[in-house]
């Protein structure tokens, strides 16, 4: 699949293990945002993995991270990009995203596609 040939290991030499926990990828041009909708097989799979995959998707694809955002079902989604910037431009270090949330998104510009994307 042409989207998991973007997010290869450092090596170059080893995908990503075990890609069949995605249940489904999405891409959407909008604007001002392409966004990749990443909706995982969710057994087995909790929010720790979740943090942990963004924080690895946006390492490999992302620069200039403009925009954090969680929330939950019934709210709007959070702004947490300060929060996010002062720690140290991870997920996994952000103490809003302690505690799991419905919904986590990251934005910044892909280094591959050369365009604003957001990964959901």
């Amino acid at each position: 699949m042409v989207l998991f040939d973007k997010f290869k290991k450092k090596n170059n030499e080893e995908y990503i293990d075990n890609v069949t926990f995605i249940r489904d990828i999405k891409h959407i041009p909008s604007v001002p945002w392409h966004q990749y909708d990443v909706l995982l097989a969710a057994q087995g799979y909790g929010w720790d993995y979740m943090i942990s995959s963004a924080d690895y998707m946006a390492a490999a694809d992302l620069e200039n991270i403009s925009q954090v955002t969680s929330g939950f079902i019934d709210s709007e989604d959070t702004d947490i990009t300060e929060l996010y910037k002062k720690s140290n431009c991870k997920c996994s270090e952000t103490e809003e995203l302690k505690n799991e949330a419905a919904s986590l998104s990251v934005a910044g510009i892909s280094k591959t596609l050369k365009a604003p994307m957001k990964i959901v």
